[in-house]
């Protein structure tokens, strides 16, 4: 009986105390500008045991406060980094944007840090002098405010804060809560937002928010006037605000794995678009445009695609001069493009919108990838045939949204061609691009036609085949040197682009030692390119190759994948957060055929196998089989998608593990007795 009053009151007792333990969990056990000793003797964090930093406490908030004609967003950060070795150095260079527009421009404060360091048994501090935070102008709309913690060495903890005030109120900062560099222990964002605006939150990664919550308070704003009849009179607006809280916990440091887009499309962060506006004794006004109203406007824009309405006679006789000959719409087309490519140069790429008209561009023969389409389709118009810009976002610029029309998710524009049924897409911008080809780096999901109806478009990786084929024929020398024979190849046609690259820079010769490593014995002689200037299909290459050995040895080993095998295995990691994204579909086959040379056999062969990856995604063949002393190998290695999910991962890296063993077994020769 006893006992059982004790276990009640010890209940009792914990569910007093848990709102008071559920609290103690919404903070983290960091004050700021408090670091003790045992703090700084700490030299392993749970999180990553090999971390050259851990990243403690990563706190900001952003809120809005009365300013002048209008309301002002002030973002204020506090970050605190243990610093654990010389490789984590560059976390102490601190560095973050200021924007600038229409006369508007951010403004920077309270800059301030401090870094600790032990010595002895005793805390020194150092401050950050505010004459090393320097300016650097990055554009015309972007500058780098720039700083270094002072005295920062292996154990040092650092921590800094500032605070940036923002006129553009229909613009709330995003917050990345994981670092490239670092673990983070705790990272926070706190948004409080007046019911003036609403906004969609738009959130990605694959780390859960270990707190995300929020409560409705009221606020007065109080506005100064700066014009008209009121000028210098203050404003007083109470309205009610909803305060968010964004918090995430031990989050791993995002690596850069191989066979990715950029990470920017996976750490995992928070961002905010404006929807709508409801101020006082003013209608609902929805600001999200539909796609149509988008396409509308960029073809509205001056630096878009404004001229395309205008008459642009000057490229008249130029169109007519360049189609003489063509009969049909498509053969045009074909015709302009290649004008457009071979002779006009590319000078930048990655802006979205043109700085200087189509005569301009026309007159000097190079621009911005933007330019020089645009002045594609412009050309393509002239010729009475249906043209459109299609903008799309990079690969390494980051993915757009199917659902919202964002304008600074894009940076890339291509052309749409509808010629004789048949629509085509195509790039002027490179020079060796062929028709109805484009770089890798546009397969990257979803864009846009700017048309009427702004057309969605899908440039899927899946749709990109990277198809190469390598054929193999070695025989004895007749002097018994060594092997001799020829190689023929057709790369995938983004490597043939490579190679046409390096060509025109460097000449043919240099294919010798590009193609074949010298490693082995191995001799290349007599390489020849075909379809060089053939830029609609990859190239062919053929080539002689010498496979030294010693007449007289007792044992000879030979790697039949020869210079093909894959000597690694691309996929390092044990685990990986995301997902592999290639840039298109594998299917490399490799084909030898190989004769023993007199005097020797067969000792030991490479077995045959096969290996599937499931749902049909994938497969690995390798057939080898001996008649008669001529030995015939095939190797096949064929991806059907080109992204596989985090999921899948731990398969894929086992099916290259496999890979890699099989294309390393060497072909040995005995002497005959």
């Amino acid at each position: 009986m006893f006992q059982q009053k004790i276990q009640l009151v010890c209940c009792c007792l914990l569910l007093s105390l848990f709102p008071y333990l559920a609290k103690a969990q919404d903070k983290p056990n960091v004050k700021f500008g408090k670091v003790t000793v045992d703090d700084l003797k700490k030299r392993v964090y749970s999180i990553d045991s090999s971390a050259n930093a851990v990243i403690i406490l990563n706190v900001a908030s952003s809120e809005y406060e009365g300013g002048v004609d209008g309301l002002s967003i002030v973002f204020k950060r506090q970050c605190r980094i243990h610093i654990l070795n010389k490789n984590g150095f560059d976390l102490a260079n601190v560095v973050f944007n200021i924007f600038k527009s229409d006369g508007e421009e951010e403004r920077a404060s309270k800059i301030a840090g401090t870094t600790y360091n032990l010595e002895g048994d005793k805390i020194v501090k150092t401050e950050l002098n505010s004459n090393t935070v320097f300016t650097d102008k990055y554009d015309d709309k972007i500058s780098l405010k720039k700083f270094t913690m002072p005295a920062v060495k292996e154990g040092s903890i650092i921590e800094f804060t500032y605070t940036i005030r923002s006129p553009f109120s229909f613009d709330i900062p995003n917050w990345e809560f994981q670092s490239l560099e670092a673990p983070t222990l705790w990272s926070e964002y706190t948004v409080a937002i007046p019911e003036f605006y609403e906004f969609i939150f738009l959130t990605q990664g694959y780390i859960p928010f270990h707190l995300k919550d929020k409560e409705n308070t009221r606020k007065n704003y109080n506005i100064r006037s700066s014009g008209g009849a009121a000028a210098g009179s203050t404003a007083s607006v109470d309205a009610g605000v909803t305060n968010h809280r964004f918090v995430m916990k031990d989050v791993p440091m995002l690596k850069e794995e191989m066979y990715t887009t950029t990470t920017k499309n996976h750490i995992s962060k928070i961002s905010f678009q404006l929807s709508a506006t409801r101020y006082p004794n003013q209608p609902y006004r929805p600001v999200l445009s539909t796609w149509a109203s988008f396409s509308e406007n960029m073809l509205k824009r001056e630096m878009y695609g404004a001229e395309l309405e205008k008459g642009n006679g000057f490229l008249d006789e130029t169109v007519e001069q360049v189609t003489a000959g063509a009969k049909t719409p498509l053969e045009k087309a074909m015709k302009i493009h290649a004008y457009v490519r071979d002779n006009f140069v590319c000078s930048d790429r990655g802006y979205l919108f043109k700085q200087h008209t189509f005569r301009e561009t026309f007159k000097s023969k190079k621009g911005s990838s933007t330019e020089i389409n645009l002045l594609l389709v412009a050309m393509l118009r002239a010729a009475k045939i249906e043209a459109n810009p299609v903008l799309l976002s990079t690969r390494s610029h980051g993915k757009t949204y199917e659902v919202y029309p964002l304008m600074e998710k894009f940076n890339c524009t291509v052309v749409e061609v509808i010629a004789n049924d048949q629509i085509y897409y195509i790039d002027g911008s490179y020079p060796y691009l062929g028709f109805n080809k484009l770089n890798p780096e546009v397969y990257n999901g979803h864009a846009r036609v700017m048309n009427k109806e702004a057309d969605p478009v899908s440039f899927d990786p899946d749709s990109l085949r990277l198809q190469k084929l390598t054929s193999v024929i070695l025989i004895p020398a007749e002097d018994g040197s060594g092997m001799v024979g020829s190689i023929q190849q057709v790369p995938s046609y983004p490597e043939s682009y490579r190679y046409r690259e390096l060509i025109k820079e460097k000449g043919e010769d240099f294919l010798a030692n590009d193609l074949v490593s010298a490693k082995g014995g191995t001799e290349v002689s007599n390489v020849r390119v075909d379809r060089l200037k053939t830029y609609e299909e990859s190239l062919m290459l053929s080539f002689d190759v010498k496979w030294k050995q010693d007449k007289n040895a007792p044992v000879l080993y030979f790697n039949p994948m020869l210079f093909e095998a894959n000597e690694s295995n691309p996929f390092k990691s044990l685990d990986r957060f995301y997902p592999v994204e290639m840039n298109g579909t594998i299917d490399n086959t490799y084909s030898l055929t190989f004769t023993v040379p007199a005097g020797y056999e067969v000792e030991e062969m490479p077995t045959s196998s096969m290996i599937r990856l499931e749902d049909n995604a994938g497969v690995f063949q390798y057939f080898v089989a001996e008649d008669n002393g001529v030995i015939q190998l095939r190797s096949r290695i064929k991806l059907n998608k080109a992204n596989f999910a985090k999921e899948d991962y731990v398969t894929l890296r086992a099916f290259f593990d496999e890979i890699v063993k099989k294309q390393a077994e060497q072909l040995v020769l005995k002497k005959k007795a």
